[in-house]
């Protein structure tokens, strides 16, 4: 059985009408260009502690403000307190007890009773006397 796996998406297996590479109009898969979203080197710098803020602006103070606007929201947001009503749902949702994590036969931990441990060694040391006695007795 022969099955075309070059069906681009098409259940009927056809090719598509228009020409490889040609745009298909898509916006999800437009290249986007990284060139002009560069960030300087100096905004950087701020952004690691190493440089002052007054440094950074010289060199572009329009990402400096980008990004104070991004540290004043984040911690708007740090600060903010989930309302009771949605706390009280989270909690009432969680399970009693702490649910068990399945693990597979071997890293389980192994207990054996005496009895059972003197019972192996017997039953080792009689298959090996019948082994040894087999082989000898040839």
């Amino acid at each position: 059985m022969f099955d075309n796996l070059n069906t681009n998406g098409r259940a009927d297996g056809n090719r598509p009408t228009r020409p490889l590479g040609a745009p298909d109009g898509s916006i999800a898969d437009r290249e986007v260009p990284l060139d002009s979203t560069r960030t300087a080197p100096a905004v950087h710098a701020w952004l690691d502690g190493d440089a002052p803020a007054a440094a950074a602006r010289q060199g572009s103070a329009r990402e400096v403000e980008f990004w104070n606007r991004v540290n004043a929201e984040t911690d708007r947001r740090r600060h903010m307190r989930t309302p009771a009503h949605v706390q009280a749902r989270i909690m009432d949702s969680l399970p009693e007890s702490t649910p068990r994590a399945v693990t597979s036969w071997w890293m389980r931990p192994l207990s054996l009773s005496p009895a059972g441990v003197l019972a192996g060694a017997a039953g080792l040391l009689a298959a090996g006397a019948a082994i040894g006695y087999s082989l000898l007795g040839r």
